[in-house]
């Protein structure tokens, strides 16, 4: 018997639209002289995680391995993204150099995937100066996330040919049209909404979700408000996570630096270290 995620999975793929030059850019990580690292960016809802999953389904059937993470259920510390990544692939212990090898063990080809990475930015110069390192040659990295890459990706000695950074931008007309086409939308809405959408995918999605539970409502009645609210709650939240960015002060002093110098309350992880502190994870980005 099939699982409700399987279903959710092959909804998606027939509903996936476009996206064919970022699809074959990916897909060429694949490759024995592919890229080793690849970070898609791009804004809030232009459709990351769906080309995420719409390469994982593509990847396995060439019979690679995808190990998914979405970077905002980890604990943004080292010790936090060893044990997700130990849940994950198995193994006996959290430590680089174990759960490198467990990953050499599950495939030809191995490629883990970094979702919602702009929570996890923090850990980037640990994930470039360490983890990645330290992998078999048999696995890749996708990160995905809204801001581009630092410089130190592209302009560390030996990273140029093992790096590739992949901007995602809204959609093409004929991609858009047919997005909402998939999404049961009839001609001349579509046409309506892509108008205001201007081929934002999570604003299409949105317009047509909207649409179909009030179609008794004009587009701009039902449509338009759906989109800018749930935009204004998506961008919001973002304000609301920035609150709790990491600062480069007072290193070394995790308490002082936030009852002092930043003025800021304290939240506390699991690991009771203050994550507004980056040496409480290893020092500051590079």
């Amino acid at each position: 018997m099939g699982r409700v995620s399987d279903v959710v999975a092959q909804r998606s793929s027939e509903a996936f639209v476009g996206r064919g030059a970022e699809l074959a850019t990916l897909l060429g990580c694949l490759e024995p002289r592919g890229p080793i690292v690849i970070l898609v960016h791009g804004i809030a809802g232009v459709g990351k995680s769906t080309l995420l999953d719409a390469f994982a389904a593509r990847a396995r059937s060439r019979h690679a391995t995808v190990v998914r993470i979405d970077c905002r259920t980890v604990e943004p510390t080292e010790r936090g993204f060893l044990q997700e990544l130990k849940s994950a692939v198995g193994g006996h212990a959290a430590t680089v150099p174990k759960l490198a090898a467990r990953l050499a063990r599950l495939g030809r080809c191995v490629v883990l995937t970094l979702d919602t990475y702009e929570v996890f930015r923090l850990m980037d110069t640990w994930l470039r100066q360490v983890l990645v390192p330290a992998l078999p040659d048999n696995v890749r990295v996708i990160v995905a996330g809204r801001e581009p890459p630092v410089a130190a990706w592209q302009s560390t000695p030996g990273w140029q040919a093992l790096f590739r950074s992949l901007p995602l931008h809204t959609l093409p007309d004929a991609d858009s049209l047919a997005l909402l086409h998939n999404l049961g939308v009839d001609e001349r809405d579509a046409y309506r909404i892509h108008r205001f959408a201007h081929g934002h995918p999570l604003s299409l999605q949105l317009a047509a979700s909207a649409l179909r539970e009030r179609p008794d409502l004009d587009l701009e009645d039902a449509a338009i408000p759906r989109v800018v609210e749930e935009l204004t709650r998506t961008y919001l939240s973002d304000v609301a996570a920035m609150r709790w960015m990491p600062r480069p002060c007072c290193a070394g002093r995790p308490s002082r630096c936030c009852t002092r110098c930043c003025r800021q309350p304290r939240r506390r992880t699991r690991s009771t270290a203050c994550v507004r502190c980056p040496s409480s994870i290893g020092g500051a980005m590079a």
